[in-house]
């Protein structure tokens, strides 16, 4: 609890959005536990520009050296993100460490996964060891294109949102395609999971699948293990219930590891409960996050009967 206390004095010390929180409500921290903190949410980060940095990185955010991205838009406006380079390295490691021990995943192994359509004209981007493809194949026709480029890179794991799994299972089995050969391994994540997804996927592709849940935020929060449970990583995030109602509260997050720009006490917008004390056959101690059904990127059905991915209108906003 300390390393957390530790980084919430940090961020009330070096991050002007939280100074003027602390300013306007007149806290003091240093007299203060961590549970009597204010809770924060995406709205306190929109639009907020600099005053989210820590002013020990502005020198590298005027450089051009920290790592900028931005949320996927799921509360209906997009937020900024940074991340110094080796603190997001620092902040995968868990991650990593738990996909080698439970499903024999190396970062040197092919991988496939799908980004924001964002990518400018090009429909795909191909490293040594990855090929990535834009959102915009999920609504302009040319997701079975897609597919066929994903069964010719032949990866060894695939990283999916659970729509996208159930689109690409609904091609393979409307054309009668085949399964990338190497692939033994999708891993969940972006939404919530559903047990017929899940399922669904084991049958189409005939291999492992685990849920991984977290934000660009902060990265990696909790990673299923072969028991079905979603363990936190506590060195990366401190992962708590706030609000409860019943059984369930909002999860909120504490970065352990984003330095750039520190979280604390940062409602995620999703529900679930955390179970300590549990003894789980796989031999991991940390707590187990389970989540509420919350937000998912549902499916749009038209007049017609037809569906299309809420992607789309999510693109056009874009």
């Amino acid at each position: 609890m300390e390393k957390i206390k530790r980084m919430a004095k940090y961020a009330y010390r070096t991050v002007p959005l939280y100074a003027n929180i602390a300013e306007k409500n007149n806290i003091e921290v240093e007299q203060l536990e961590f549970e009597q903190l204010p809770i924060m949410d995406k709205s306190h980060y929109l639009d907020c520009g600099m005053s989210v940095l820590s002013s020990e990185y502005i020198g590298k955010y005027l450089q051009r050296k920290l790592i900028w991205g931005r949320t996927s838009g799921s509360t209906g406006k997009f937020g900024e993100v940074y991340w110094d380079e080796i603190e997001m390295r620092k902040s995968l490691f868990s991650l990593w460490c738990y996909r080698r021990r439970y499903y024999n995943i190396l970062a040197s192994d092919r991988l496939c996964y799908f980004m924001t359509a964002d990518m400018g004209e090009t429909d795909s981007c191909e490293t040594d060891n990855s090929m990535a493809f834009s959102r915009k194949c999920l609504y302009d026709g040319t997701l079975k294109e897609s597919y066929l480029k994903i069964v010719e890179f032949n990866p060894v794991w695939m990283i999916l949102q659970p729509s996208i799994a159930v689109m690409l299972c609904n091609i393979i089995q409307e054309y009668n395609l085949e399964i990338p050969p190497a692939l033994r391994y999708i891993e969940f994540t972006g939404e919530y999971l559903e047990d017929g997804v899940r399922q669904k996927a084991k049958d189409v592709f005939r291999c492992t699948v685990a849920n991984q849940y977290g934000a660009k935020e902060v990265n990696s929060i909790a990673f299923e293990c072969p028991e079905g449970n979603l363990h936190c990583l506590s060195d990366n995030v401190f992962t708590e219930i706030v609000k409860k109602e019943g059984e369930y509260g909002d999860i909120c997050v504490t970065t352990m590891k984003n330095r750039a720009m520190p979280l604390v006490r940062f409602n995620i917008g999703d529900r679930g409960k955390i179970v300590s004390g549990r003894k789980c056959a796989c031999g991991n101690c940390n707590n187990i996050l389970i989540l509420e059904k919350g937000r998912n990127n549902d499916w749009i059905k038209l007049e017609d009967g037809s569906r299309i991915h809420a992607y789309a209108v999510m693109q056009v906003i874009h």
